[in-house]
């Protein structure tokens, strides 16, 4: 079930439901196709790191400046910029890909004689 972190609820939210329907239709077709693909959607509307619009599925997205902002992109010409008031939700961090500290194993201790 989305939230309100979710980028199609936000989208629709913010006037951006065409954006919110064209992720939803390429998540239909993988659904169809038998695929669990899972995608951050934020990421999409960032676009790459270089500045350029990132095409999923054969549908390019537009860069949000202030999505692009929040992954901490520089700020790219001909980016989407969000009028006074519309903030984009603050990134949830996720356990999953935390960093993780790394087990020490016991050394093996020498035999005795």
């Amino acid at each position: 079930m989305p939230n309100e972190t979710d980028a199609r609820v936000w989208l629709r939210a913010n006037g951006f439901s065409k954006l919110a329907d064209a992720i939803d239709e390429i998540m239909r077709t993988w659904r169809e196709r038998g695929l669990k693909t899972r995608r951050n959607w934020w990421e999409a509307l960032a676009g790459t790191p270089k500045g350029a619009p990132m095409t999923v599925e054969g549908t390019v997205f537009p860069i949000i400046a202030a999505v692009r902002e929040r992954r901490g992109l520089p700020p790219v010409d001909g980016a989407i910029e969000l009028p006074p008031g519309v903030t984009v939700p603050e990134q949830v961090p996720q356990a999953r890909w935390a960093k993780k500290r790394r087990r020490r194993t016991a050394k093996p201790k020498p035999k005795a004689e």
